[in-house]
């Protein structure tokens, strides 16, 4: 039941963020595609988290890979770099999960978009995870060499990443 409520609740604050109330705006075929890539993208995050938690890390990143690639606006992006910033503190891979939330981080901040409080335990259980794993001193230099890299986001998002998210 959890996994649906964080499913319904993503889907709430993305659709308000990508439509807000401008979807009488839009054309009805626009606003069914816009719904239509939502709603798959939004599935394969669910999917990817379900996986996770699983232990299915393969499937997870696949999924986690696809919704990135489906992502065509802004606001959605924070969720997908965080599923890989979890998958690395899972692969043991400390650093790139620091760096991976924190450009999540830098993300959301630009945005003025919180994480959804339904999402907040699995969040901060990782990121301990990732603080324990490295240490205060390394996860901090970790931190802020991600939340350093700023680039031209408005041309290409994805800039503010620091490297490749394969893992």
């Amino acid at each position: 039941l959890r996994g649906f409520d964080i499913c319904f609740e993503r889907l709430h604050q993305i659709r308000l963020l990508l439509l807000g109330d401008g979807i009488e705006n839009l054309g009805m075929n626009e606003a069914r595609v816009r719904e239509r890539l939502l709603l798959d993208l939004l599935h394969r995050l669910a999917c990817g988290d379900v996986a996770r938690v699983q232990g299915d890390l393969d499937s997870a990143r696949g999924l986690y890979l696809k919704s990135l690639t489906l992502t065509e606006s802004r606001p959605l992006l924070p969720y997908p770099v965080e599923g890989f910033a979890k998958l690395s503190i899972l692969h043991a891979q400390a650093d790139r999960a620091a760096r991976l939330f924190g450009s999540a981080h830098v993300m959301r901040k630009q945005m003025e978009i919180p994480i959804p409080p339904i999402e907040c335990a699995d969040y901060e259980k990782h990121l301990t995870m990732t603080k324990r794993m490295m240490g205060k001193k390394e996860f901090a230099s970790a931190w802020r060499k991600s939340a350093s890299m700023r680039g031209d986001h408005e041309e290409n998002p994805l800039r503010c990443l620091p490297f490749s998210i394969n893992i």
